[in-house]
């Protein structure tokens, strides 16, 4: 049975190890999975060098169908990951890991809405840093307004978020 989804979460300035943790975390469950219909991708705040993140490495794993979800779920237990189901998100499936590493997955079908929507944001983030900076800020706001558990946080953001992705998607 998993724990409790919510959590209390910090912003902290970025760290460059980041890229590193995925890259390790990334390799280990290619190996558990071992399987060639799977594909991994940093996503988040974690992977935009520069920007203050929760200290959690977000992982995207794409998935060709749903039946290859029944694959991924034990391998991502076995490495100590909690299930938690769509976890209030149609469409993705999510799994954490807390301990020397914080990671979380995110199990969505490869070339999705959600697929798409995190890499667009990532990228756009990557490349446009003022509002890479804007976004930070925002982050920091959520915290110093006491928005300092996962879903509080996550809800703050949502409208920054939903604007980036109008704009994005306005610049196709």
């Amino acid at each position: 049975m998993p724990g409790v989804i919510d959590e209390n979460i910090v912003v902290v300035d970025h760290n460059p190890e980041w890229r590193q943790l995925f890259e390790k975390e990334k390799v280990e469950i290619e190996f558990s999975i071992n399987n060639s219909k799977i594909w991994i991708e940093h996503i988040g705040s974690t992977a935009v060098e520069g920007l203050v993140a929760k200290p959690i490495v977000d992982i995207q794993l794409g998935i060709i169908d749903w039946t290859y979800l029944e694959i991924v779920k034990p391998a991502l237990i076995g490495l100590g990951y909690e299930y938690f189901g769509e976890a209030g998100v149609p469409g993705r499936y999510y799994f954490r890991k807390r301990g020397t590493g914080a990671f979380n997955i995110h199990v969505v079908v490869r070339e999705s809405t959600l697929w798409n929507n995190n890499i667009l944001i990532k990228d756009y983030l990557k490349n446009n840093p003022a509002i890479a900076i804007e976004y930070g800020k925002i982050k920091k706001l959520a915290i110093e307004n006491g928005f300092d558990t996962l879903l509080a946080y996550s809800a703050y953001k949502n409208e920054f978020i939903n604007r980036l992705l109008d704009k994005i998607d306005h610049q196709k």
